[in-house]
């Protein structure tokens, strides 16, 4: 039996998905090994040679940083293979991904992801034990904030409020996966409702509003801010038409939306993003001033060439910034606007990963690189196939 080309790329992707949320001491080796397989499946196909002056100019881009890797740090070159995998291998015209697999996937991670979280927040015995059996790390410690029977008021009263990190103990790593995994999951549903009519299904559209509603509370508990303000824009900007705008004309989706967003800011979310922006102890506030008092105390060259690897920015432009200089943040910004450009349905999406990429890591962050090496090769394989959709 000749096992078909789509179904052999949707099994690649899926071991990539599934592995990555697997017990540490599983998912490094088994990432590995599954990222590899999609380096062979790119350097067999004939998108290496596709677009090939814009990559080559980001990818000079990048190389003063490479440099300053291999002279001061080469253990971190590492960080530079996921934005070179997504960049050599766009724009995926070899790849053709079934959506179904996909979305059913998708949404148990997910599941996998928010359920452990309640339950672990709850005070779980049993998923206590198995997270420290399979997910505890040397800083775990740093981000055991405690239990509480409240989750709904926990989620949507900010004050006196518990920060779920589920079985990453940190919040913001947990926050960041389910967001990336929730990409996934919103694109490729709305693909396949396009496919099969599946939005004049009630138990089907159902489905998908209690995946969102389970999203939602999922980034609430964690407190992320960074990532609430991200989700936040990608629900808003995936339904907002510039023509509609100029003309004053909102639809109910958008208007949905934006009324959303304005009920997590007044539960509480306006002044936890305005104490982070604003008050010295806030999150963001530090961070801004990391980067500040390094770009103050380098000089012209290294602003632009970046090479310093040893400084804990704590963010994906702060990081970026000190590896590879402005250069490299060209790069990146050149990077999105190709995707753009070839796909112009990712605009949310991309809005929401430049938004992340001033309070968390993404490229820079190895786990991160295994959500967003699949999100990528899955959206550019439906825009190939003709299944994208506003």
């Amino acid at each position: 039996m000749i096992i078909k080309k789509s179904t052999l790329d949707t099994m690649l992707i899926m071991l990539v998905m599934l592995v990555t949320i697997l017990p540490t001491f599983l998912a490094r080796p088994l990432v590995a090994l599954s990222i590899a397989f999609i380096v062979v499946r790119i350097i067999f196909s004939n998108d290496l040679f596709l677009y090939l002056n814009k990559k080559i100019i980001i990818f000079v881009l990048f190389i003063p940083g490479i440099i300053g890797a291999i002279l001061a740090a080469p253990e971190h070159l590492i960080r530079f293979s996921g934005i070179f995998l997504i960049l050599f291998g766009f724009p995926f015209s070899s790849f053709k991904i079934k959506n179904m697999p996909i979305v059913i996937l998708s949404s148990l991670i997910l599941l996998y992801l928010i359920i452990t979280q309640i339950l672990l927040l709850h005070g779980n015995t049993t998923l206590l034990n198995f997270r420290d059996f399979g997910y505890r790390h040397e800083w775990s410690y740093v981000w055991e904030y405690g239990h509480t029977k409240e989750i709904l008021k926990n989620a949507f009263v900010d004050k006196d409020s518990i920060r779920a990190g589920g079985l990453y103990f940190n919040p913001n790593v947990l926050s960041g996966s389910v967001l990336l995994y929730y990409f996934i999951f919103d694109y490729s549903w709305k693909t396949l409702r396009i496919g099969s009519n599946l939005n004049k299904i009630n138990w089907k559209t159902f489905f998908y509003w209690s995946m969102f509603f389970l999203v939602l509370v999922c980034l609430l508990l964690t407190k992320t801010r960074t990532i609430v303000i991200a989700f936040m824009a990608y629900l808003v900007f995936q339904n907002l038409n510039l023509n509609d705008l100029l003309r004053l004309k909102l639809n109910k989706k958008l208007i949905s939306y934006l009324i959303l967003v304005f009920i997590i800011l007044f539960i509480g979310f306006y002044e936890r993003i305005k104490s982070g922006l604003v008050e010295n102890t806030g999150s963001m506030h530090i961070k801004f001033k990391i980067l500040y008092k390094y770009l103050d105390r380098t000089n012209l060259n290294q602003w632009v060439t970046g090479g310093n690897y040893n400084i804990f920015f704590d963010s994906e432009w702060g990081n970026w910034i000190g590896a590879t200089g402005f250069m490299g943040i060209i790069a990146f910004f050149s990077f999105y606007l190709m995707v753009f450009r070839f796909e112009p349905k990712t605009k949310a999406m991309i809005l929401s990963l430049l938004l992340i990429s001033f309070g968390n890591t993404l490229f820079y962050n190895l786990f991160f690189v295994s959500i967003l090496v699949p999100l990528f090769i899955i959206l550019l394989s439906y825009s190939k196939q003709g299944l994208m959709i506003k």
